[in-house]
């Protein structure tokens, strides 16, 4: 198992380019090995029951620690079109779907004892799927990427708890007494997560701590992260709770109070479970499986059940037409039907209860192993990546004299700049005036943008002195040419929670110059940086240094990095801080280094 899990990868990405994920594969070649085809593994091993258990409930800690829920979107007026919303009533939809689709089986194939456990089995969903899919996806638009990675998220947790839930209240008879005890878990948690905030406020421990974090032959933050697994993982047990809901809850825990910037520990953590834990689990799995198919009912039952299982995701995704095209909707559907580790986890746990028999195990487990392969496929194929031009433009609309300013600084800095002003008068004036790209039209006409053609990587500046206008054409760039990085005139600062809701950045002016006045009053020299200096601040977005700390990368010996932003959170790295691929990194640097820093590519 060990020498295949290390083949695998190389045969799934080198031989067949991606097509077949590695995950899938290992159930693939354990099935090839196991009791269903070549029968080289013993599948009544204490010893690979224990590694193959254990890597399924690593699976579920990481999966855990990529958990992160916002609640931000449950406190918005705006909820109806906000992603929470949009997931939350897609998950009600699929555990109706997929009840209707149990009844139908179990009355076609006598599968199963209840219909309700088969519909926290077809409610499922992998983050391990979605997540990645989405985050190699750079032409998607963020909204929609939010949309679905909640989804994602939202099923994971919410039938991992009705699993739980019902198996709590399957193997006892005091429900009353069981909801008390399962309670007690998530008490546990709320209390370790303050005990750790407390003890890490304490200057002794910090120093402690951060004296012993870089040394490698101590991990203490290895230590740590196993510490909090294993203790709940013992508080699962002894109170009779699935020990996967323990492992999730520990990776949650440990998501939320490691610092954001500690990529390296989460890189280590999944090491250890990728390297080792969770290919044996994998694998093991599929030398286990009994196959299905050598009967037509076999057969037939496992082709329902692909076809069901997709179907049940597509049709609940349909709240996703709320925001975004039928199209978006369908390949988030595909996307969504993707199923890997807490479906097998749900079928194991059927099958100890009895609810389930070793045949709808083994097809449920190549359900995973087929829809891990089909969705992230089907999704790429309906949601093509888009090919854009290698330049981004930067679109300014309304020709005035703020927009005509920033067109002229703009276009003397070398960007593709295009202006677009609806005045005629203006409109003639700025073409005998502007060196940029005149459009003489409304901002609110299709037709217009049909010949711009502007794409995801395009920016987008909304100077008209009507908020109105401003909304409704960041909202025509944002839902049908995915242009999402959108700044607009702050006219009325009433609108300003609309603008941000919408992901405009709203541009405030008068504040914005007060500001300026109070910096240079009271921050002289660092306003003489900025302005007046041969010094300067830039920024620039992370790709191809993607995966190496600061030091690695080289960057020190031209630029002076001061802050990162990292999706909506500040960092402020150290020498070891691993850059990720889309990271802004704001920074100082010399006037003189300019063409220097333009050739790095970052």
């Amino acid at each position: 198992i060990v020498v295949l899990s290390f083949f695998i990868p190389l045969i799934s990405t080198k031989i067949m380019g991606g097509l077949i994920p590695s995950v899938a594969l290992e159930i693939i070649v354990g099935i090839a090995i196991g009791i269903s085809g070549l029968n080289l593994i013993d599948t009544n091993n204490a010893v690979m029951e224990f590694l193959s258990t254990f890597g399924l409930l690593y699976l579920m800690f990481l999966g855990g620690l990529e958990t992160d829920f916002d609640t931000q979107g449950l406190k918005s007026k705006y909820f109806i079109r906000s992603p929470s919303f949009i997931a939350i009533l897609t998950f009600i939809l699929t555990l109706i779907f997929s009840f209707l689709f149990s009844i139908f089986i179990i009355r076609l194939f006598h599968c199963s004892n209840s219909p309700l456990y088969l519909t926290f089995i077809f409610s499922t969903t992998s983050v391990a799927i979605v997540f990645p899919t989405l985050k190699s996806r750079q032409d998607i638009k963020k909204i929609y990427k939010q949309a679905l990675t909640t989804s994602a998220l939202i099923a994971d947790f919410a039938t991992l708890l009705m699993i739980t839930v019902f198996a709590l209240l399957k193997e006892n008879k005091n429900s009353i007494t069981d909801m008390i005890i399962m309670s007690l878990i998530f008490i546990s948690a709320f209390l370790v997560k303050k005990i750790i905030h407390t003890t890490m406020k304490n200057k002794w421990m910090v120093k402690s701590v951060n004296m012993l974090k870089h040394k490698t032959h101590i991990q203490m933050g290895i230590r740590g992260s196993f510490a909090i697994l294993f203790i709940f993982l013992f508080l699962a047990e002894k109170l009779g709770i699935e020990i996967i809901l323990g492992s999730f809850i520990a990776g949650m825990i440990i998501s939320n109070i490691s610092e954001k910037e500690s990529e390296v520990l989460l890189l280590k953590l999944d090491a250890i479970g990728y390297g080792f834990f969770i290919p044996f689990f994998f694998i093991y799995q599929g030398a286990k499986s009994k196959l299905p198919i050598f009967s037509a009912e076999g057969i037939l039952f496992f082709l329902v059940i692909i076809l069901g299982s997709f179907v049940i995701k597509i049709l609940s995704a349909a709240p996703l037409k709320l925001r975004f095209t039928l199209k978006e909707t369908i390949a988030g559907g595909f996307l969504l039907s993707g199923r890997l580790s807490l479906i097998i986890a749900a079928s194991i746990i059927g099958l100890k209860l009895g609810i389930i028999n070793n045949q709808i195990n083994s097809a449920i487990i190549l359900l995973a192993a087929f829809s891990c392969v089909l969705a992230p496929s089907l999704f790429s194929l309906i949601e093509r990546k888009k090919i854009v031009q290698a330049t981004s433009k930067i679109i300014i609309i309304g020709g005035g004299r703020v927009g005509s300013n920033i067109a002229k600084r703009l276009k003397e800095k070398g960007k593709n700049v295009i202006l677009i002003e609806k005045d005629e008068k203006k409109c003639r004036n700025l073409k005998g005036k502007c060196t940029s790209i005149i459009y003489c039209g409304d901002a609110l006409d299709k037709q217009l943008w049909e010949e711009i053609k502007p794409t995801f990587k395009d920016t987008a500046l909304l100077v008209t002195n009507s908020d109105e206008t401003n909304l409704k054409v960041a909202d025509m760039l944002s839902d049908k040419f995915d242009v999402y990085k959108l700044f607009a005139r702050d006219n009325d600062p009433e609108n300003r929670d609309i603008f941000k809701q919408k992901g405009i950045v709203p541009l405030i002016y008068t504040e914005a110059l007060i500001k300026i006045i109070e910096n240079a009053i009271e921050n002289p020299t660092t306003f003489e940086l900025i302005s007046g200096s041969r010094k300067v601040i830039s920024e620039r977005i992370i790709n191809k240094l993607s995966g190496k700390s600061i030091k690695q990368s080289g960057l020190a010996l031209y630029i002076e990095i001061i802050l990162i932003k990292r999706d909506d959170s500040w960092l402020y790295p150290s020498d070891d801080f691993l850059l990720r691929k889309n990271d802004i990194l704001i920074f100082i640097m010399d006037k003189d280094d300019y063409e220097i820093i333009k050739k790095i590519e970052f």
